[in-house]
């Protein structure tokens, strides 16, 4: 997964690409999926589109986080991958998962 140039960074969004070469897109499909099933919450960046494939998806951008504001916060147990780079804080400061 990469991420590309900030589509609008006023609204705070942003485009993600998948560089997968494998043709299916599936890193960014778990992610919408999810994200579909959990978009009530606030845990996740929300998605506002993605491409028919799946390759691109445009979401809400987030700041990375600090190790300290990582390590202090207890998450969701649906968020497994629990790596310092999969969360950031929103416009709010919410801490959110983005991965």
């Amino acid at each position: 997964m990469a991420l590309v140039e900030t589509y609008s960074r006023s609204q705070g969004i942003l485009t993600k690409f998948s560089r997968s070469r494998i043709a299916n897109n599936y890193s960014n499909w778990m992610e919408i999926l999810v994200y579909k099933q959990f978009k009530d919450g606030d845990e996740l960046a929300k998605i506002f589109s993605w491409s028919w494939s799946g390759r691109f998806v445009v979401m809400e951008r987030l700041v990375p986080l600090s190790w300290e504001e990582f390590i202090s916060h207890s998450f969701s147990c649906y968020l497994t991958d629990r790596k310092l780079e999969n969360y950031g804080t929103d416009a709010l400061g919410k801490i959110k998962s983005l991965d």
